[in-house]
């Protein structure tokens, strides 16, 4: 139907109402006496307010409209708590059956010049080599300084592309469990190739810290929670923070921290009669200029450490997880016990 022609006093009028209600297409019609769309029909042969020499076009915006953002802000929000609930405690499959190792690599920092690269080399070995032992790492695998702390790069004597072909010997070769990104390694912002050779390896990496439920063939389950560090510090106690999370966090049977360059290990009984390993591994940088300026004293013991899990112990024992004094000698007990299962799993398969 063909839109009814005005007079030009009936539409002088309507534009009237029209500026005088702000343009507001109810308000003028209820003034008028009119509907909407009568209101409507008459300011397309009265034209826009705005009409002069031109007209512009009313372009897209590039900001979501209200109800898309916020449809779109409950499906971001559901998959990002979906990530962290996951993360909560990470339930792995551990195909070793009996007692079996978990090397814990200390902070590697590869491409200082006093990481004690012969140890490091030597416990990159063993665990490439041994074939019941699971490797972990704590992080702080460079130093990639940045920042002010940049101009630390004039004391080092391998280059930041040195460094990371020291990072790929070091992490390429062996099969981690896990590996958690120290604040070193998160100094690289996006685009850390650790995270991508972590994904090539099925291997879990994390930033700060992990905790997994490791599920044996028997059935048994050893809870890890390993983290770059632990909140809580002490002059007194090296252990502080892994013990506040030990006895205020996770009933876990195996907390385990980096980060200060410090070694220390112990065992305590929870309430309920869980026996928990704790342990902080010192990492391979022997040298320390930093050190020697604050007048902090060496407590190199662990490098690294080899933790023993037996699943045969029961979790009051002091044998279920426990650390070797050294992984040489860790090694040696992993070895006898070995030894013990499967002479005990051979003879009850002969019965």
């Amino acid at each position: 139907m063909p839109t009814q022609s005005l007079t030009q006093d009936e539409l002088a009028r309507t534009r009237a109402v029209l500026d005088r209600n702000g343009w507001n297409i109810t308000q003028a019609a209820r003034e008028l006496g009119i509907s909407r769309s009568a209101v409507q029909n008459r300011i397309k042969q009265i034209g826009s307010p705005a009409r002069g020499k031109f007209d512009t076009p009313r372009l897209p915006s590039p900001i979501r409209d209200l109800d898309e953002l916020i449809a779109d802000r409950i499906k971001e929000s559901k998959r990002s708590k979906n990530a962290d609930d996951a993360r909560d405690l990470i339930k792995i499959t551990v195909h070793i059956d009996g007692p079996f190792g978990l090397l814990i690599f200390g902070d590697p920092h590869v491409d200082n010049p006093g990481c004690d690269f012969e140890t490091l080399a030597k416990h990159r070995q063993i665990a490439i080599e041994h074939p019941f032992i699971l490797a972990g790492n704590v992080g702080d695998n460079l130093d990639n300084w940045v920042g002010r702390l940049g101009q630390l790069y004039a004391h080092s004597t391998t280059t930041a592309a040195e460094g990371w072909k020291l990072v790929e010997w070091l992490v390429n070769p062996i099969n981690w469990l896990f590996l958690v990104a120290g604040n070193h390694d998160l100094w690289m912002g996006n685009g850390d190739p650790l995270q991508w050779i972590a994904s090539q390896a099925n291997s879990i990496y994390e930033p700060h810290g992990v905790r997994m439920a490791l599920k044996q063939p028997c059935g048994a389950v050893t809870r890890v929670h390993c983290r770059h560090d632990f909140p809580g510090n002490s002059i007194y106690h090296a252990l502080h923070g892994p013990k506040r999370e030990a006895l205020m966090g996770f009933r876990d049977h195996l907390i385990i921290a980096g980060h200060k360059h410090v070694g220390a290990s112990e065992q305590f009984v929870t309430p309920d009669g869980l026996v928990c390993q704790i342990v902080r591994v010192a990492g391979y940088k022997l040298a320390d200029a930093y050190a020697r300026q604050l007048n902090l004293k060496k407590m190199a013991i662990h490098p690294a450490a080899l933790i023993i899990i037996d699943p045969r112990e029961p979790e009051t024992s002091a044998g279920r997880v426990w650390c070797a004094p050294t992984v040489d000698k860790g090694v040696s007990f992993l070895n006898t016990l070995r030894g013990e299962y499967e002479r005990d799993r051979d003879a009850k398969k002969k019965k």
